[in-house]
């Protein structure tokens, strides 16, 4: 399913409507901006408030009527929820200004922050995940977390990624069962902090060389650290040398376990080829990543 402009102009309009009608606002103008895979973004302007942005969820899902899912409410809770923690605490994110739930529509409006397109460090992206590391978790909860433990959501999401990529490429993937890499993860005691879990730039706004905010907690969890830094590893987008100048924590890399640092990649690479087999259909990172898959798997199964 793709964005179409008729879509566009419907998710603007509604938001139009209902910040005006709805919420009492005076917005003068809204534009669409971009979109992801979740979500369209629409940048507004209001008559009090100035320069906002705006993100709805655009896909519709058919087995609920062509209503948003329960995935994509819960995404945009977990966005405010993180991005008001994260603030408080004085990291480098966009101020939430409101959060809309309905049955018609559900968007998140946000801080607008000025970016460019200029590079940035390795470096000062290593210190940047370093401070989302040592955010307090005191009075953060994550709504996709629940009670469940760090090391059973990932168990369990390999195990389901390992289904799902069989199933779309008629693939014979193996993995060990979701107890036995549960088990293997949790002989590894390590203090859990907040992870963000999508490190890349399009998620860091920038301006002249310089860190103003990062964004998308989608994937964010209060997990293990070690996961971030093999998430960078395995995306291959950020330079691992130059990052740890920056995040100054060797010790998370000397003590890693093998078993623990392999299964964090290979519930990247799972992710990754499904995103390039549904998503961003791209063939060629599709093999690289089921080739990955397959070495992580069997050097994984080697290890227990």
């Amino acid at each position: 399913m793709s964005l179409t402009k008729e879509r566009i102009e419907i998710l603007q309009k509604k938001i139009f409507l209902i910040l005006n009608n709805q919420d009492n606002w005076n917005v003068k103008k809204i534009k669409f901006l971009s979109n992801g895979v979740v979500n369209a973004v629409f940048i507004l302007e209001e008559e009090s408030r100035g320069i906002l942005i705006a993100r709805t969820p655009w896909r519709l899902d058919e087995s609920v009527g062509n209503l948003h899912s329960n995935e994509d409410v819960a995404s945009l809770y977990k966005e405010a929820t993180i991005a008001k923690h994260c603030f408080n605490h004085g990291l480098k994110v966009p101020r939430v200004i409101h959060l809309h739930l309905s049955e018609e529509i559900n968007f998140l409006v946000s801080e607008y922050i000025h970016g460019d397109e200029s590079t940035i460090s390795a470096a000062d992206i290593g210190h940047l995940v370093s401070s989302i590391h040592k955010i307090p978790l005191e009075g953060l909860s994550i709504i996709d977390q629940d009670n469940r433990s760090f090391y059973e959501i990932v168990s369990s999401r390999i195990v389901e990624r390992v289904s799902a990529v069989n199933k779309l490429l008629s693939t014979n993937l193996i993995v060990p069962s979701i107890k036995e890499i549960e088990d293997t993860l949790g002989m590894t005691k390590t203090d859990h902090c907040l992870i963000h879990l999508d490190i890349r730039t399009p998620n860091i706004i920038r301006y002249k060389g310089e860190i103003k905010a990062v964004i998308d907690w989608d994937n964010a969890f209060i997990g293990d650290p070690l996961m971030e830094l093999m998430r960078i590893l395995e995306t291959r987008d950020i330079d691992i040398l130059e990052f740890q100048k920056g995040y100054k924590n060797d010790t998370i890399l000397i003590s890693a376990s093998q078993p623990n640092s392999i299964i964090y990649r290979l519930d990247t690479a799972l992710m990754l080829a499904i995103l390039f087999i549904s998503y961003i259909k791209d063939n060629d990172k599709v093999q690289f990543y089921l080739q990955r898959a397959y070495y992580l798997s069997n050097t994984l199964k080697r290890s227990l």
